[in-house]
């Protein structure tokens, strides 16, 4: 079993701030840049739904931080109201606290830049598990979803298995230019890869779209003794192709000291993908029967929430509700009828 405090962390940003949005075009060189889009910077409330899951299905977490650039989360009465014996968990860390020491990197608006500080919040346990805000707990999770002792539990694929390929790193760097490989030149995927790359890893490992467990620790050895490698991650005021994933360097440091494990349902059993953006009426319900119907799967993730079709986000927000909000209060060990410790 785990021992000691596991945290959790959540990153967010309300892209319709006023002052933020007027802070972002001060920085910003080419407005049609991707990842200078607006939509990466949208919030749809979706936080609540996430800090919500966390309450219900993991109340292990010692801590939730939620860190902003001076913002604070619609989330404080809806922990109050649903969860009052845990809302203390949670409390908002400013981007100045974790960037102090690398002021001249603020203000950024790439959460890849954010993601790799996230070990210096004050305070933070050496475990603790990085969510994004459409990332939503849909089952009773335990400590060991996550660690095993002090060694991360990851969710994903090898790469080669992933994409298809036998590729190592550095055949797969020399045929394939990075920013072509996807036609999103900000795809994960290729960033990821880069990231096994510059931790000297040489089997790159591709995580879902769950969250991530990372230790303080790992990432605080990283700053120390490649200190030019994590400056000029930092660099990068909004994503760019040759930003390196810091969860992915977080798993690939894991993997290179031989501290790592999967789940025992298997790597990729656990979780559910949608995108508002891509899939259509029929897919997205498909893959919702799927988080009811299949126990193993604990972990949704729902991207672009900002995606303008009304169906889609209707259905995805009354799915949530009805899901994760209205059974607040029954047994967390059952699901909508579904008792999960049969």
């Amino acid at each position: 079993m785990s021992q000691g405090a596991i945290d959790a962390v959540i990153t967010w940003v309300d892209g319709a701030d006023p002052v933020l949005a007027e802070k972002r075009r001060k920085y910003i060189a080419d407005p049609t840049s991707p990842g200078a889009a607006a939509t990466r910077f949208a919030s749809s409330d979706e936080v609540i739904w996430c800090t919500l899951s966390i309450l219900r299905f993991a109340p292990f977490f010692r801590r939730i931080f939620f860190v902003t650039d001076n913002q604070t989360p619609p989330v404080f009465d809806a922990a109050r109201r649903h969860f009052p014996d845990q809302a203390h968990k949670l409390s908002v860390v400013d981007h100045h606290e974790i960037f102090a020491g690398y002021e001249e990197f603020l203000p950024t608006f790439s959460s890849s830049t954010i993601s790799q500080m996230l070990h210096r919040i004050p305070g933070l346990a050496d475990r603790f598990v990085f969510f994004n805000d459409d990332f939503f707990l849909t089952r009773p999770a335990t400590p060991e979803d996550y660690f095993v002792g002090d060694t991360p539990v990851l969710r994903g694929d090898w790469a080669g298995r992933k994409l298809h390929r036998t590729l190592r790193v550095k055949r797969f760097l020399r045929a394939t230019p990075l920013g072509r490989y996807m036609k999103n030149p900000l795809s994960s995927i290729p960033r990821q890869i880069a990231s096994a790359a510059a931790v000297g890893c040489d089997r790159p490992f591709v995580a879902a779209h769950a969250p991530y467990p990372i230790r303080r620790t790992m990432m605080e050895e990283f700053e120390r003794t490649q200190p030019q490698a994590f400056r000029k991650n930092l660099k990068f005021r909004f994503r760019h192709p040759a930003h390196l994933v810091p969860e992915a360097l977080a798993n690939h440091l894991e993997i290179k000291a031989g501290n790592f494990t999967f789940p025992p349902e298997g790597a990729s059993d656990t979780n559910v993908y949608i995108d508002l953006s891509r899939n259509g009426i029929a897919r997205i319900r498909r893959r919702l029967a799927r988080v009811e119907q299949d126990r193993r799967r604990k972990f949704l993730c729902v991207q672009s929430m900002d995606f303008d079709n009304p169906e889609r986000h209707k259905l995805v927000r009354d799915w949530l509700d009805k899901w994760i909000v209205a059974p607040i209060g029954s047994d967390p060990a059952k699901v909508n009828g579904t008792d999960e410790r049969s």
